[in-house]
């Protein structure tokens, strides 16, 4: 018996989930996603296994055809907003997992311009230093997510501009500078 063929599909995939782990291992840098827009990761991060809380009406066929299931926001394991004016309103019913299960902490794929908000200085794993930042989000958003993140629990960013995508894992500090 013969191994599946690899397709063009499983190349968008693997692709889409390389620049995911990269930005998620490298909080503040900007990586490139084989495809624009946040479809690509429903293809990439979302089985039949997975929970969602879906607030972007064109996504919803895909997530459907993927398998997902729909939940209410606090059960949601991953989490997509329309656009950045949710994510304040969004951030106090997030998941933020347990202390001893963090990793069931929501994450949230967020269509943002990387540029035009408050500068941010980022510090962290994956960090030498800091890192500098300032995706157009509502400057309460900061003080929100510090509120919600007692790391190891909180949540992931995945922000998404284009074919760009830029991350902050729960264990990334953000300073509003």
């Amino acid at each position: 018996m013969q191994p599946p063929a690899y397709s063009a599909t499983d190349a968008l995939a693997q692709s889409a989930f390389a620049a995911v782990i990269g930005a998620l291992s490298r909080p503040g840098t900007i990586h490139r996603l084989p495809q624009a827009g946040p479809l690509q990761l429903v293809e990439t991060l979302i089985d039949r296994d997975t929970t969602v809380c879906c607030q972007v009406p064109r996504l919803a066929d895909a997530l459907d055809h993927a398998g997902a299931r729909h939940v209410p926001l606090p059960q949601a394991e991953h989490v997509f907003l329309a656009d950045a004016e949710d994510l304040p309103v969004a951030i106090p019913d997030l998941a933020t997992g347990s202390a001893l299960y963090p990793d069931r902490g929501a994450t949230v794929i967020l269509p943002v311009r990387l540029t035009g908000g408050p500068a941010l200085r980022l510090t962290g794993p994956g960090i030498e230093n800091e890192a500098r930042m300032s995706p157009a989000i509502p400057p309460e958003t900061w003080a929100l997510r510090d509120g919600r993140a007692a790391y190891p629990q909180g949540f992931e960013l995945l922000l998404i501009e284009g074919d760009r995508i830029m991350a902050l894992p729960r264990s990334t500090r953000v300073e509003v500078i």
